[in-house]
């Protein structure tokens, strides 16, 4: 990730807050494994406890998609930590 660019992956829903339409809740995709994080099966790991929100027009290209069974876990570790924070 050179030139200050960044890799995330778009986690849309409502289910943590109501944002407006043009902006997007996001999570960090890093190169290397830390707590609290899953593995995407393609070499990256996601941190689920690091969300964000950003506008749409500042992401620049899709990488690829996520599979649902991906998404699925990272919903269902996030709820835990929420659930027992």
């Amino acid at each position: 990730m050179s030139g200050g660019s960044r890799r995330v992956l778009v986690f849309s829903g409502n289910m943590l807050n109501d944002i407006d339409d043009e902006h997007v809740v996001t999570m960090e995709v890093i190169e290397h494994a830390v707590p609290l994080s899953v593995a995407t099966g393609a070499g990256g790991w996601v941190r689920y406890t690091w969300l964000d929100h950003v506008p749409k027009e500042s992401l620049t290209r899709q990488l690829g998609e996520v599979p649902e069974e991906l998404m699925q876990r990272l919903s269902t570790r996030l709820f835990m930590v929420i659930a027992t924070d």
